[in-house]
């Protein structure tokens, strides 16, 4: 059968990164894992397909309504990770659970989901995620923006906003008006998806009057957290457990606040449709984008759900998002340094060892692998935009020395491979 050309294309929503893009993401990920090793996290793998069992718990339909979702050669009911939390929870949980408390693991894993593709929106992303686990501390909420906010910061970004919520609050009204655990978690879900006409049909069917309230709840928010907080504190003024999870709420955008230079909206109307989150939750959105490149929050029942009742509070970061924001330090590739020209058969064997030694160095060099004329070989050395070009013919075998080009300046000399790794050097350094 005759193969045609789109029937090869990469799927929509997946894409090819070019050097340069990938650069710019892999920097991305060598700073949050450098920032993770600063605070002490781990960095952990997780599968790639999971059983559809595990996202099935507490992902919310959300996830579930977008999962890359088949039955493998086995039979076995399979997906592609939508997200990193329930792996890692599940590792956790059957794993470590005998390990001194508490446990910090990071990750970073490509995500799958059935998504609309736009700008920042993908069907196969990237996911750097920490997740702390052992301790109900507000110090590890506290923990988990910091380290957010750092990276951030390390990235260069610097006009970012912070919204942060409280899953606690809202249960604790649903449930003083008798709204049980599922009936909750698809009124959080109408709530992130901004689905508020059906939000207020549900819950005015269910109890008279709490439509109204969790209305003039939601509307709830601004950066001054006090007004915030004393406008939400007369509203639930009878409700203890609803409080006391109010009083976290404000404790930990306070603190937010002053890591982030005022940036901070706290928000009452905030939710995740995610069914895990039971306490803090966050999100940050960047200059440019209007998709959140990061977000969190506390969920302490999900390891409960793999047999270990441990508090649990965790964030993730997009790689992908985040290189698209206007802040984003773009990394600026390094030019081609040295390429090694061979000039006939009987020098290979010396030229590769040129070549292996400059790399011991730490110099980059690459063998030149074109054809023709020298002149036409140095042609296309000059386009590839190398600094050096490093001759080996029988005269530099003979000497047990090499010819060395600087392509900026046109000068050429032979001389001993090592005073060419220190010539090649000195230039770096001046660059």
């Amino acid at each position: 059968m005759k193969t045609r050309k789109q029937d090869v294309r990469p799927l929509r929503g997946f894409r090819e990164l070019s050097p340069e893009d990938f650069a710019a993401k892999l920097k991305v990920i060598e700073t949050s894992r450098a920032t993770f090793r600063l605070y002490g996290y781990e960095e952990i793998e997780i599968p790639t397909v999971e059983p559809a069992a595990l996202m099935d718990l507490k992902s919310g339909e959300e996830i579930r309504h977008r999962m890359f979702r088949f039955r493998d050669l086995g039979g076995r009911d399979v997906v592609l990770r939508p997200e990193g939390t329930p792996s890692v929870t599940r590792y956790v949980a059957s794993t470590l659970r005998g390990k001194p408390m508490p446990i910090r693991l990071a990750y970073v894993a490509n995500m799958f989901r059935y998504d609309e593709p736009q700008r920042g929106r993908f069907r196969e992303f990237t996911h750097i995620g920490a997740e702390l686990f052992g301790s109900s501390s507000v110090l590890a909420d506290m923990e988990m923006i910091d380290i957010t906010l750092t990276l951030l910061s390390k990235l260069g970004f610097n006009d970012f906003t912070l919204k942060i919520g409280h899953q606690g609050v809202l249960r604790a009204v649903l449930d003083r008006f008798g709204i049980s655990g599922e009936r909750q978690d698809a009124a959080l879900g109408m709530i992130d998806r901004g689905d508020e006409q059906r939000l207020a049909d549900v819950l005015r069917t269910a109890k008279p009057g709490l439509a109204r309230l969790m209305k003039e709840l939601t509307g709830i928010r601004g950066r001054d957290i006090e007004a915030a907080y004393n406008r939400t504190r007369d509203l639930l003024k009878d409700m203890p457990r609803a409080l006391e999870s109010l009083d976290e709420l404000k404790e930990l955008a306070t603190s937010g606040s002053e890591s982030a230079g005022g940036r901070v909206v706290m928000d009452l109307g905030f939710a995740r449709g995610i069914e895990y989150y039971t306490g803090m939750i966050f999100e940050v959105s960047v200059r440019g984008l209007n998709l959140a490149v990061a977000g969190g929050g506390r969920y302490d029942g999900l390891c409960s759900l793999f047999g270990a009742d441990l508090p649990a509070v965790g964030m993730s970061l997009g790689a992908d998002r985040l290189v698209l924001g206007k802040e984003f330090e773009q990394v600026a590739q390094p030019p081609p340094v040295a390429t090694v020209m061979i000039l006939d058969p009987k020098s290979q064997g010396y030229g590769l060892r040129v070549a292996k030694e400059l790399r011991a160095s730490g110099i980059s060099a690459s063998l030149d692998l074109s054809m023709g004329s020298l002149s036409s070989r140095m042609k296309k050395v000059a386009g590839r935009g190398f600094r050096f070009a490093i001759l080996v013919g029988q005269k530099e075998v003979a000497e047990s020395k090499v010819t060395v080009k600087d392509m900026r300046t046109g000068t050429q000399e032979t001389m001993p491979l090592g005073d060419v790794i220190r010539l090649i050097e000195r230039a770096s350094r001046e660059t």
